[in-house]
């Protein structure tokens, strides 16, 4: 197949094909070809409990597709939270000041209460703070990440990141094994999404960098 070919030349290898192409992993699935058996049972693997969340899907958040937004997601957790009611992204500056903490858990206390599903981006301060108090609270949460479903960073939110695996909601639009870090475009285009995925907008809990944001 050309197009196949094109893309294996322009990706490296078959396996990073079907980790990057929307719509491979599936079509891994359905094939009698062993070599594509094969890659899709080592990316099956990679993908551990993950989803798939394509365009198109019945289960695929309308939200996004009216802001043309992450045409696909891989997501671990209750993905039913994606299609939730009320929904609000908690955000603001890594390095919080000590009047925001008691403020900051007030404001999410009272979103909980409200029935809203708090959504965040598990960055350093303010965004892991909401995620927690969230919990704390009995509320609901989805941490949408800028990295791939399969890293956990920061390291210090590793536990932060497996109770959203297991308990709430992981979403991330980047394929798998991709690691952005601090910084860089990716954080722009996660933060778009992370905002397309409310209903009700942001809550800033205290500003301060410039990173993050400006951008939501």
């Amino acid at each position: 197949d050309v197009k196949l070919s094109g893309l294996i030349d322009s990706h490296g290898s078959l396996e990073s094909v079907f980790t990057n192409e929307l719509g491979m992993i599936r079509f891994a699935a359905l094939s009698q070809d062993e070599e594509l058996i094969k890659v899709h049972k080592k990316i099956q693997k990679k993908l551990g409990p993950t989803s798939i969340i394509v365009r198109g899907d019945d289960n695929y958040p309308q939200r996004l597709v009216d802001h043309n937004r992450a045409p696909v997601l891989y997501t671990r957790g209750d993905s039913s939270l994606l299609s939730s009611g009320k929904s609000i992204a908690v955000i603001g500056t890594r390095e919080p000041s000590n009047q925001m903490y008691d403020r900051g858990a007030e404001a999410v206390r009272r979103l909980v209460t409200e029935g809203y599903v708090v959504i965040s981006g598990l960055a350093l301060g303010c965004d892991e703070f909401g995620h927690r108090i969230a919990l704390q609270e009995g509320g609901r949460a989805i941490g949408v990440i800028g990295n791939s479903i399969d890293r956990r960073y920061p390291k210090e939110h590793v536990e932060l990141h497996e109770v959203l695996e297991r308990d709430q909601l992981l979403v991330s639009q980047f394929p798998l094994e991709y690691f952005l870090g601090r910084g860089g475009k990716g954080l722009i285009h996660r933060n778009k999404t992370m905002v397309s995925l409310t209903t009700d907008g942001v809550l800033v809990l205290e500003s301060g960098d410039k990173r993050g944001t400006q951008h939501a």
